[in-house]
């Protein structure tokens, strides 16, 4: 469990330097740092091939203790940022399912940054990098603004069932093919 903390320090410290910037800058800066903290780090490859062969067999529970950190502890991270600005998790999800959700992908983002760089570059200036990119758009999704009272099924429903430009249906007639808006609480 210890063997991150100094990176779970830095990156509580990034989201902390950013509190009064933007909530997608903020993730953004976040995310690119904890990107750049594995990528640095000479023990995360090793982490990586005991994940794969003993992680699987002889050492799962330890193993598995040790996501269960990291999935609260990235959930902690990302939740203090967005629950500054008035967002919550999206039912049935909490912060330590959300923290696994971004901890997967940091982890499939490093592998494949180690092996093409130049498919995974960092954001420049306003232009966030993917995995930057992927983790605000998680974030935007399973996450909610206070009042907002649709679950995470229909809210993915919702972004994904509305008709593109040109299709000739309006953003109401998409609610007939089972396409609700988020609901508000009162």
């Amino acid at each position: 469990d210890d063997v991150f903390d100094a990176d779970m320090a830095a990156l509580k410290e990034t989201g902390e330097d950013n509190s009064e910037a933007s909530a997608l800058t903020a993730i953004a800066r976040v995310a690119d740092r904890d990107l750049q903290l594995l990528l640095d780090d000479p023990l995360y490859d090793a982490m990586e091939l005991l994940n794969v062969t003993w992680g699987r067999t002889r050492f799962k529970a330890q193993i598995a203790h040790g996501y269960r950190v990291f999935d609260h502890d990235t959930g902690q991270v990302y939740g203090t940022i967005l629950a500054r600005r008035g967002r919550e998790p999206r039912p049935p999800l909490d912060w330590d399912r959300i923290g696994a959700i971004l901890q997967a992908l940091v982890e499939g983002f490093t592998l494949r940054s180690k092996v093409d760089p130049s498919a995974v570059p960092p954001s420049a200036g306003t232009e966030l990098g993917p995995y930057a990119t992927a983790i605000a758009a998680v974030l935007a999704v399973v996450t909610r603004p206070a009042g907002d009272d649709a679950s995470l099924n229909e809210a993915i429903e919702a972004l994904l069932n509305v008709p593109g430009p040109g299709t000739g249906s309006s953003r109401h007639d998409s609610h007939a093919n089972g396409c609700q808006p988020p609901h508000r609480r009162q």
